[in-house]
């Protein structure tokens, strides 16, 4: 059994990473992660509450769109991760224009069914010096934007469009179609179609999407569930790939996006889950992601559960 963090230790380790005005690491994405975080701790106290709201109206563009202090044009995932905040702060209807924010998100669809404005972490995401640069640096100073359509863009213009009531003017068939053409032969998907090193996280948003769409059945379940299971290290574990040796500072992350697609699989029960939970139990939570990983792995709110 996994023991869970308190509401204390979720709090405490989310909280260091406050930077206000600016939310949470002076960034959308990590704003809105934070959030998650202490809403699962039940900490959202009312000047948090406020400050955070207005920092993600700040960062809303005249398209509608949003970006922060790291890029200059509005971009896929700061929409998602502004709009998915506003509306777990219950602040979604100060939006200065809802259908606005909806018709940027909308117009990324390219005639493929794939989304686009995404930053371009490089030719895959298995460059895991590139991943780091995500994480420690400056995007402006590593990334270029690409308009082209990826299956991560694709994940967060579907999220961002649901708490904004407008899911159904996708083309979604054309989405799932694209979702089916990253799909690589051992099973993984990739960035974009022609991505052929596939990933976990990519693989988890694509499980998470066609779930949505209602499209799990077009897939061979079992061909990805033994890829994702190969990525399982001794430590319990998930790599990114199965390749891949490590250690990184983002194996809870991919840990936890991995039991989140076989979840979704219905074959968690599948890993090796005494080597799971040990990893779990030794780990420690530092910042606002590390308690959302571990509410990912353990897949089960952790609000009113204490150690």
């Amino acid at each position: 059994m996994i023991c869970l963090p308190t509401k204390q230790e979720i709090a405490v380790g989310t909280m260091f990473e406050w930077t206000p005005p600016n939310g949470f690491a002076n960034r959308l994405e990590m704003t809105h992660t934070c959030v998650v975080a202490l809403a699962m701790a039940d900490a959202l106290v009312k000047d948090i509450k406020d400050s955070v709201t207005k920092y993600c109206l700040s960062c809303v563009q005249s398209d509608g769109g949003f970006n922060d202090a790291h890029f200059k044009q509005s971009e896929i995932e700061a929409t998602f991760s502004a709009v998915r905040t506003l509306n777990l702060l219950g602040s979604i209807e100060l939006l200065p224009d809802k259908e606005k924010t909806a018709r940027w998100i909308l117009s990324k669809q390219n005639s493929d069914g794939g989304f686009g404005a995404f930053p371009d972490w490089g030719e895959s995401f298995r460059d895991d010096e590139v991943m780091l640069h995500k994480e420690v640096k400056s995007p402006l100073s590593v990334f270029k934007f690409r308009e082209d359509s990826s299956a991560h863009s694709s994940f967060f213009a579907f999220g961002a469009l649901e708490p904004l009531g407008a899911v159904d003017q996708i083309d979604q068939k054309k989405l799932g179609r694209f979702l089916l053409d990253c799909q690589n032969k051992d099973g993984s998907w990739g960035y974009h179609p022609d991505d052929q090193n596939g990933n976990n996280i990519t693989t988890c948003f694509a499980m998470v999407l066609l779930s949505k769409l209602n499209m799990l059945d077009e897939i061979d379940k079992e061909k990805v569930i033994n890829w994702i299971l190969e990525c399982q290290k001794n430590d319990g574990s998930f790599s990114p790939y199965p390749e891949f040796t490590g250690p990184s500072m983002l194996q809870p992350l991919w840990t936890c996006r991995a039991a989140k697609a076989l979840r979704i699989l219905n074959a968690f029960h599948r890993i090796n889950e005494w080597r799971y939970e040990e990893y779990w139990n030794n780990f420690t939570i530092r910042t606002g992601w590390d308690a959302v990983c571990i509410g990912l792995a353990v897949g089960l709110p952790l609000v009113n559960r204490e150690r």
